[in-house]
């Protein structure tokens, strides 16, 4: 699950700052306000899944809340 955490990272984003994220059991949630980077970070983690770089069982669609305003997608680990 941290290798998803450092793929952010070299893409130039900060946990807290552009991003929020939940960790449960064996899944992810990542929350955006800006989509545009949302959308960035789930291109990317579905490159390298593709690519077998990592092994990843489910990645979301990117949605917006109703209520928040804001961004998010899962992610679930096999």
């Amino acid at each position: 699950m941290e290798e998803l955490f450092y793929l952010a990272e070299d893409l130039g984003l900060e946990k807290g700052k552009d991003f929020d994220s939940k960790v449960e059991n064996l899944s992810a949630t990542f929350t955006f306000t800006d989509k545009q980077k949302g959308d960035l970070l789930r291109n990317v983690f579905l490159k390298k899944y593709a690519e077998g770089l990592i092994n990843v069982g489910y990645i979301s669609n990117l949605k917006k809340s109703a209520v928040s305003g804001k961004y998010s997608f899962k992610i679930t680990i096999q």
